[in-house]
Parts: structure tokens; sequence; C-alpha cells
């Protein structure tokens, strides 16, 4: 390009001087002029992709930190909405960061099961926001959590189809989550919660059954008020409406439901359990449970299997 100028140049130069020496220099000075000319042009052009590229790099930078603090403000205000609801943040921020814990190395198992695990725990929180929710199969965890978490009062209906096999209760209570049960609500009543249980019986003549005696006797002695609901004094009003259920604090009820026609003598089996929240169904099992309480008998009016055992000669 500078060549180019100075030859073009060169036949103006003979005008302005007349030696040879004299237009070979102007020649120069006019394609330097074009040099210096050229290269501000191509300064500028890539000084302007500078620019562009400086304004693309600032702005994927600016975006990157307004999302991160979008992050944050979320993360801050999930945070913010916990601890007004009361729940601790600090078990929250324990679960993720065990869970962040986990080596990126883990098997394909360990990762599925972490994440079922994970959702378990959303599911039933997403069911406490609308104020139900239910565990399909026979649940442990909601029902020992739950009695341990109480602050006040405990008022459990015990049927046959849920706790007895071949009419005896003796099934779950002699069981490894029954033995669990019974010894987490002695620790409840040992903090003043009151715990009241009423057990639904097949038949009125229960004084011979020494199974029932003796579970309703480990009931008392871990501080539970005890009372049996016999056929005979069922009120006509709560009829085919007796289902076993359990009101924690007057706020949460714990229901389940077992499977039907599970043969005589076998073991129940629960096919899912059910945690009610909703104002106008927990008020009528309130009502309900008030109702089954003061038409159920105390326990101690149970005439003990042994005293019937005696009774028998001194009456022949």
């Amino acid at each position: 390009m500078t060549l180019l100028m100075g030859a073009i140049s060169f036949p103006f130069t003979q005008l302005l001087f007349s030696d040879l020496p004299g237009q070979i220099a102007a020649a120069a000075v006019f394609g330097s002029i074009a040099l210096v000319v050229q290269f501000l042009i191509d300064f500028e052009h890539r000084l302007g992709r500078v620019e562009d590229g400086l304004q693309a790099a600032v702005k994927q930078i600016r975006e990157t930190v307004q999302q991160g603090f979008a992050r944050v403000n979320d993360a801050t205000e999930l945070v913010a909405r916990m601890e007004t609801a009361g729940v601790q943040s600090v078990a929250v921020t324990k679960l993720v960061s065990r869970a962040a814990a986990i080596s990126p190395h883990a098997s394909a198992l360990v990762r599925n099961f972490v994440h079922l695990e994970v959702d378990r725990v959303s599911e039933l929180l997403r069911g406490l926001t609308v104020n139900e929710a239910t565990y399909d199969g026979e649940d442990q965890d909601w029902l020992l959590n739950l009695t341990k978490c109480v602050t006040s009062s405990i008022d459990a209906i015990s049927i046959p189809e849920v706790d007895a096999a071949g009419n005896t209760y003796h099934s779950f209570w002699a069981s490894p989550m029954g033995v669990r049960y019974l010894d987490t609500q002695r620790a409840s009543g040992s903090r003043g919660v009151r715990i009241r249980r009423v057990f639904v019986t097949t038949h009125d003549n229960v004084g011979t059954d020494s199974v029932l005696h003796s579970i309703c006797q480990s009931q008392v002695d871990s501080g539970i008020e005890v009372r049996l609901l016999y056929p005979s004094a069922v009120p006509p009003e709560i009829r085919g409406q007796i289902t076993d259920f359990i009101l924690f604090d007057d706020e949460i009820c714990y229901e389940s439901h077992p499977a039907p026609h599970v043969d005589r003598g076998a073991a129940p089996m629960i096919l899912s359990n059910h945690l009610e929240l909703r104002h106008d169904r927990l008020q009528d099992r309130i009502d309900r449970y008030r109702i089954i309480w003061e038409s159920a008998s105390p326990w101690d009016q149970l005439v003990a299997p042994e005293r019937v055992l005696t009774a028998v000669p001194d009456e022949s």
C-alpha cells in the first residue's frame, strides 16, 4: 500500500521539485503518510473489535453476577420463609450439606437411592403444605417421629383390623415396632404428654382374655390411660365409622388403612398411612374420638383372667 501510494504520488512530485532526489523524498513522505493513515485505520478497527469483545465480556460477567445474586436471594428468601414458618433452617442446611458430600464417583445405586429419599421427604413436605399426605404401605417413621414431637396429647384408637391377628392384639404390641412405639410413648408421657388409648374389642366377653389384660397393664404401666370399647357400647351414630387413627395435639390425625379380607389369624396388612390436617376432617376425628372415649369402659373394670378362673370353683 505504501509503495503504491509512493508510485502514484511520484508524477505529482515532479511539479514540486525539479531535481530527482527531491522528487524521491517527496514520494517517500507521501508513502509514509499513507502508511500512518493505514495504521490508524487498522488500529481503529482493531480497537473497535476489542471494545465489542470487552462489552460482550462485561455483559456476560454482569449476567453471571446477577444470576449468582438471584440464586443467593432465592436461597436467602427460602431460609427466611422457613424460619418464619418455624422450620429449623439448620436441619435443612445439614440435609443439603450431606447430600452435597456424596462422592461424584458414587455408584448409580447410591445416587438413585439418595434421589428417592430426598424425593420422599420433598413429597411429605408438599403434602403438609396442602394439609394431607399419604404413605403407601406400612409406615414406621411418621408414627414414631410424631410421637417424639408431640407436646400435649395423644388420643389413639386401636382396632383389630390394624393391630390384631386372630382377634388378639398381641401380634402388634409384641412386635419390634410395637415395642419401640410403646417405649416412645413412655418417653413422651414422661414429658407431661397426656396419652389415651381405646382398644376396640370384637365381643363383649373379654374377661378371660389374658393377652388383652397383659397389654392393657403394660400400657397403663407406661403412663397411658386405657379404655375398652365393646360392640354393645358403640353408639348408633358412629357405627361403621370406627377406624384406626391417632390424634396428635389435636392438630394432626394419623390414620391407618388396612387391606380388606385378611385371612383369619393372619397378621394385618396395611395398605397406607395418611396424615390429615384439613380442619373440617380433623374436627370430625376429634368429635368422633370424644364419643368413643365416653362410650368406652375403663380397662380396670375388665375382670382379670386369674380372678375369673378362681371364681369358678367358688361358685360351684
